[in-house]
C-alpha cells in the first residue's frame, strides 16, 4: 500500500486508463534515490493489470551503461517480439545495431523506427504498457531511441512509463526534457510518520518522529532503512539521534553497515554482480568462479534482503549496488571488473570496456582493445557509445599523435551523434594550435560545429573562417578533406552571411576556386557555382550554377541528402523552384527512409521556407508542422525550435495594419543576429518588407528591401528584387526602381526560368507604368507576360500579386471592368493561399471599382465548399469529399452565400467562373474547374 501519493496514483490511473480505452500515454517519474520511483512503477502495473493492460518492465543497470543498444536489446527481450519478425528494413536496423550481422551502421533513428515497429507490433494483441526504471543508467543510444518512440506514440493502446533520478544541472538538455513529467518528492509529514510507525510496528515518540522525518526529508526509502537501524533508546528519546542521519548520499553508507556484517567471499559476490550489473546469473556467476567464490557465496546476502535470486540475481534497490561498489576499495573495484571481463570474452565489447576500467595507468593495448570496441559500437549505430568508449581510450593511451587521434574520434562521433556541445568539451582542451596537417583540419572541423551551436554571436559568425583554416591544414595532406571542409566553410557562410569574421565571402570564394579541381566531381562542382556566383557577375555564374544543379539532381538521393544545403543555394541563384522543390523533396525522402531525423527536421523547415518564399504560407504551415515533429522526436531545445520558426509564412498570413506581427518579426531578426545567425535575421526583415508591400507601407518596405540588396550576398541579394522594384516604384524612387528591374531583367535573360522571368515582367511593368512616355499597351504587355510566366512555376503568391498589381493599375487607368476580374482573381488566390494581408489589399481595391464584398473573404473552408458547389456537387458529396458533416456543408453553403451575395448554386458557379482559362485550386491542393482572368 503507498501512503500519501494520492496525486500520483491518480496520475498513474489516468495514464492506465488512457492506454486501456486504446489512446496512447508517456509519463516520467523524476526524483531522488530512494524516494518511492518504483513503488509507484509497481502502483501503476498493478492498476495496468487491472484494466486488462499488458505491462513489460526492465531496469536501467550502470555497468551497461556504455555498451551500444544494450536497453533497446533487453526492451525487446521483455516485449517478447523477435527480431527476425518484423518487416526486413526494421530487422536490418536492429541486427546490425546488436552487431548480429555486417553492414554499414543505421542512424540511431532508423533503430528508434525499428523500436516503434516492435512496440507496435507487441501491441497488437491488446494495449500495453511499458515501464522502464532507472532510465538514468540507460546507454545513451538506447536512451535517445527510447525518446523517439516517446514522441511517435499515437492512438494505438501504447503506454510508456520511465522513472529516473533527478539529473544534476548541466549545459546540455537530455533527450527526454520536454515529455510530461510527474516529479516525485518525498511523502507528506503525516503520511512519513504513518510509515515510521508500520516500519518499527509501534508509535514512535513524537519528537523523534518528527526529527526523523525532517532529516529524511520524507524519502521512504531513508525512512524505511533507518528506523530499525536505530535503538530502542533512540527511539523514545533516552539517547541522541546520529548526527546526521544517514540520507541522502550518507544513505549508502548504512547500506555498507549492512553489507559489512556479511562474510567476506559474499561481499566480493555483491561487488562482482555490482560490477557486472546485468543480472545475468550466467554472466555474474562466471566472474565470481574466476575469482575463486563459491556458488553459494551469494546466499546470505540473500537471506539479509540486500539481492533477490531468481532468473536474474537482482539488488533490493539500486542504491545497494551503488554502495556496494564505491564503498568498495579500488582495488578490490578492478579486480572485480577484470573477472568480468575474462567472463564477457576476448573480443565482446563488454570485455574490452570492463579491461579499460580495470587498468591503471597508460596502457596502449587496452586502449586499441577499446578503440576497436568503439569501432563495433558504431557500426552497430552507437556513436555516443563509441564517443565514450573513444575517450576512455585516449586516457589510457599514452601522450602522442595516437591519443590526439582518439580524442578527435570522439568529437567526431559526438557531433554524428548530435552532441557537438559535448564534442566542444574534448576539441577545447586539444592544443589545436600545436597541431599539423590531417590532425589540425579535424580539429579545426569539430571547433566550428562547436562554435556554430554556441549561441555566441561572434564564435557563430567565425565558424566559416575556422572551417578555411581547416581547408589550409587538409591542403598538402587531403584534397578531398580540402574541398569537404571549403564546401563546409560555404555552408556556414549560408548562415552567417555578409557579417562572417575571420575571412569575407570574396577571400572564401577565391580560395575555392583557386584549390577545387575542375572536373565532373559533384562536390566540386557545386563549390565552383556558388564561388563564382560570389565572384563573377550573375551571367558568367549562370553556367556554373546550371552545372552544379543538372549534376545534384542526377546524382540520386544520397547526394541530395549530403549537399541539401549549398543544393537550396544553388537552385535559388538560378530561380529554378521546380529544381530547387525536386531536391527538397528528394532529401525528404532520403532522410525518412534512413531516419536520419536531425537532417529532416532541417530539410523540412528549408522547405518551408522556401514554400513561403513563393508565397504559400499554407503548404509551408504543413511543413513547418511536419519538421516540429520530427524536431520533437529527437528532443530539440525550445530555442532551437524558436530559431527554426517561419517568419515568412506569418508575414504572408498577416492582416494588414498587424502592428503586433511587425513587431514580431523585428523582434525575430534582432534574435537571430543576437546569436550569430544573420541568415535568419535577413529572412525576418525580407518578412517585413512582404507585410509591409501589403499592407502599403511603402516606404518601410523600401527602406529594409535596399538594405537586403545593398548587402548583395550570394543569391540572397537577389531575391529580393522584385520586391525592390515594387516598393521603389510606389514610393517614388523611379530611378532606383528602374535599377532594380534591370538588374533582374539581366538575370532572368542570363536564367531563362520562368520564376526570374515572371518577376522580371512584373518589375518591368512597375517601371513603365510610371514612365509618361510608355504607352498601356506596354505596360499591358509585361504584366500578362508575367501572368503568364508564373503560372508555370509554383510560385501561386507570386502569381496572385501579379494579378493583384495589374488590377490596381488597371483601375487606375478607368477600367473597372477588367479591373474587377482581375483583383477579384487576385483576392480569391489570397484567400485560397491563406495570404489575409494581400487578401485585404485586393479586396480594399476590389471595394474602389464598386464591387463589394459585405461580409468579407471566405474562410478556407468556405472556398473548398464553394468551388465544390460550383462545379455542381450536392451537399452530400460535398459532405463525403471534405469529411464533413451534412449539417456543417449546409452552415458553410450559407455563409458563401450571404458573403458572395449570390442566391443558388447557378449564380454562384457564374460568380466564381472567369474566362481565361486558368484554374483555381482549393486549399486541399484539388482543382476545382473554375478559371480567372489574367
Amino acid at each position: 500500500m503507498l501512503l500519501g501519493r494520492e496525486v500520483e496514483r491518480a496520475r498513474l490511473e489516468d495514464l492506465a486508463d488512457a492506454v486501456a480505452a486504446g489512446g496512447s500515454a508517456v509519463l516520467r517519474l523524476v526524483g531522488d534515490p530512494g524516494v518511492g520511483k518504483t513503488a509507484l512503477l509497481g502502483h501503476a502495473t498493478g492498476a495496468a493489470a487491472e484494466r486488462g493492460l499488458r505491462v513489460v518492465r526492465m531496469a536501467g543497470v550502470g555497468s551497461e551503461s556504455a555498451l551500444p543498444f544494450a536497453g533497446v536489446q533487453r526492451l525487446l527481450l521483455a516485449l517478447r517480439v523477435p527480431v527476425e519478425t518484423l518487416p526486413a528494413p526494421q530487422r536490418e536496423a536492429l541486427n546490425l545495431a546488436f552487431g548480429l550481422v555486417a553492414g554499414p551502421p543505421p542512424d540511431r533513428f532508423r533503430i528508434g523506427a525499428a523500436v516503434r515497429v516492435a512496440v507496435e507490433a507487441a501491441a497488437a494483441d491488446g494495449p500495453l504498457l511499458c515501464c522502464v526504471d532507472d532510465l538514468q543508467w540507460i546507454d545513451a543510444d538506447s536512451r535517445d531511441v527510447l525518446a523517439f518512440t516517446a514522441r511517435r506514440l499515437h492512438e494505438d493502446g501504447l503506454g510508456l512509463l520511465l522513472a529516473e533520478r533527478t539529473a544534476e544541472p548541466g549545459p546540455v538538455d537530455g533527450p527526454f526534457d520536454d515529455l510530461p513529467c510527474l516529479p516525485v518528492g518525498g511523502l507528506p509529514r503525516a503520511a512519513a510518520i504513518d510509515l515510521l510507525d508500520r516500519v518499527l510496528g509501534r508509535p514512535v515518540d513524537p519528537p523523534i518522529a518528527e526529527r526523523i522525518v525532517t532529516a529524511t526529508a520524507g524519502n521512504p526509502l531513508a525512512v524505511v532503512e533507518l528506523a530499525p537501524s536505530l535503538s530502542g533508546h533512540q527511539l523514545v528519546g533516552g539517547t541522541l539521534l546520529p548526527e546526521p542521519l544517514p540520507i541522502g548520499p550518507t544513505l549508502e553508507r548504512h547500506y555498507l553497515g549492512r553489507v559489512g556484517a556479511l562474510p567476506p567471499d559474499t561481499r566480493t559476490w555483491l561487488l562482482v554482480a555490482a560490477t557486472a550489473g546485468s543480472g545475468e546469473p550466467g554472466l555474474v556467476g562466471a566472474a565470481a568462479a574466476v575469482l575463486g567464490l563459491a556458488a553459494d557465496a551469494a546466499e546470505p546476502a540473500e537471506e539479509a534482503g540486500l539481492v533477490r535470486l531468481d532468473a536474474r540475481a537482482e539488488f533490493r534497490h539500486p542504491l545497494v549496488a551503488a554502495a556496494v561498489y564505491s564503498g568498495a576499495p579500488a582495488g578490490d573495484r578492478r579486480r572485480a571488473h577484470r573477472a568480468v571481463a575474462h567472463a564477457f570474452g576476448t573480443g565482446t565489447i563488454g570485455h574490452a570496456w570492463h579491461l579499460a576500467a580495470a587498468t591503471v595507468g597508460r596502457d596502449e593495448q587496452v586502449a586499441a582493445a577499446l578503440e576497436e570496441a568503439g569501432r563495433r559500437a558504431a557500426g552497430r549505430g552507437g556513436q555516443a557509445a563509441r564517443a565514450r568508449f573513444l575517450q576512455r581510450a585516449a586516457e589510457l593511451t599514452p601522450e602522442g599523435p595516437r591519443r590526439t587521434d582518439r580524442l578527435l574520434d570522439a568529437a567526431e562521433s559526438l557531433t554524428a551523434a548530435g552532441y557537438p556541445a559535448r564534442a566542444g568539451e574534448i576539441v577545447e582542451v586539444l592544443p589545436v594550435e600545436e597541431l599539423t596537417g590531417a590532425r589540425r583540419g579535424r580539429a579545426l572541423l569539430a571547433r566550428a560545429e562547436v562554435r556554430l551551436v554556441s549561441g555566441v554571436a561572434d564564435r557563430v559568425r567565425a565558424a566559416p573562417a575556422v572551417c578555411l583554416a581547416a581547408a589550409d591544414a587538409f591542403a598538402e595532406v587531403d584534397p578531398d578533406r580540402e574541398v569537404a571542409a571549403l564546401l563546409r566553410a560555404v555552408e556556414l557562410l549560408l548562415t552567417v552571411e555578409h557579417e562572417v569574421l575571420g575571412t569575407t565571402t570574396a577571400e572564401l570564394a577565391a580560395r575555392a576556386l583557386r584549390s577545387t579541381p575542375k572536373g565532373p566531381e559533384l562536390p566540386g562542382l557545386l563549390l565552383r557555382a556558388m564561388a563564382t556566383l560570389a565572384l563573377r557577375p550573375y551571367a558568367e555564374a549562370v553556367g556554373s550554377l546550371r552545372r552544379a544543379c543538372r549534376a545534384l539532381l542526377a546524382a540520386g538521393p544520397e547526394a541530395a541528402l549530403r549537399y541539401v544545403m549549398i543544393g537550396v543555394a544553388v537552385t535559388t541563384a538560378l530561380f529554378d523552384d521546380a529544381a530547387r522543390d525536386r531536391l527538397l523533396r528528394r532529401a525528404a525522402e532520403e532522410a525518412r527512409r534512413v531516419g536520419a531525423l536531425q537532417v529532416l527536421h532541417s530539410v523540412l523547415w528549408m522547405h518551408s521556407q522556401t514554400a513561403a518564399a513563393l508565397g504559400l504560407p499554407r503548404a509551408a504551415n504543413a511543413l513547418l508542422d511536419e519538421s516540429r515533429a520530427a524536431g520533437r522526436a529527437i528532443g530539440l531545445s525550445p530555442v532551437v525550435e524558436a530559431i527554426h520558426t517561419n517568419v515568412t509564412c506569418r508575414a504572408w498570413e498577416g492582416g494588414a495594419g498587424s502592428a503586433d506581427l511587425r513587431a514580431e518579426l523585428a523582434a525575430a531578426g534582432a534574435f537571430a543576429r543576437g546569436i550569430g545567425m544573420i541568415g535568419m535575421g535577413t529572412i525576418a526583415d525580407h518578412a517585413r518588407v512582404v507585410l509591409d508591400l501589403a499592407d502599403g507601407r511603402v516606404a518601410a518596405a523600401h527602406e529594409v528591401a535596399a538594405g537586403i540588396r545593398e548587402a548583395r550576398f550570394l543569391q540572397v541579394g537577389n531575391l529580393v528584387l522584385g520586391d525592390l522594384a515594387e516598393a521603389a516604384a510606389f514610393a517614388g524612387r523611379s530611378a532606383e526602381a528602374a535599377a532594380a528591374a534591370a538588374d533582374l531583367a539581366g538575370i532572368a535573360e542570363a536564367s531563362g526560368t520562368d520564376l526570374a522571368c515572371g518577376l522580371a515582367a512584373r518589375a518591368r511593368a512597375l517601371v513603365a507604368a510610371r514612365e509618361p512616355a510608355t504607352g498601356p499597351d506596354v505596360v499591358e504587355a509585361a504584366f500578362r507576360e508575367s501572368a503568364r510566366r508564373l503560372e508555370r512555376t509554383l510560385a501561386a503568391g507570386e502569381l496572385a500579386r501579379t494579378r493583384l498589381l495589374y488590377g490596381e493599375w488597371l483601375r487606375r487607368g478607368k477600367r473597372r471592368r477588367d479591373a474587377r476580374a482581375e483583383l477579384r482573381a487576385a483576392a480569391e488566390a489570397f484567400d485560397a493561399l491563406g495570404a489575409a494581408g494581400f487578401a485585404a489589399r485586393a479586396r480594399r481595391e476590389l471595394r474602389a471599382t464598386g464591387e463589394h464584398a459585405a461580409h468579407g473573404p471566405l474562410t478556407p473552408q468556405e472556398t473548398s465548399v464553394a468551388a465544390l458547389a460550383a462545379r455542381g456537387a450536392t451537399n452530400v458529396e460535398i459532405a463525403a469529399r471534405l469529411t464533413l458533416s451534412r449539417h456543417t456543408v449546409d452552415y458553410h453553403l450559407r455563409k458563401v452565400f450571404r458573403k458572395l451575395a449570390v442566391a443558388d448554386r447557378r449564380q454562384l458557379a457564374a460568380r466564381l467562373a472567369a474566362p481565361d482559362g486558368t484554374t483555381h485550386r482549393t486549399p486541399d491542393g484539388t482543382t476545382d474547374g473554375t478559371t480567372h482572368l489574367t
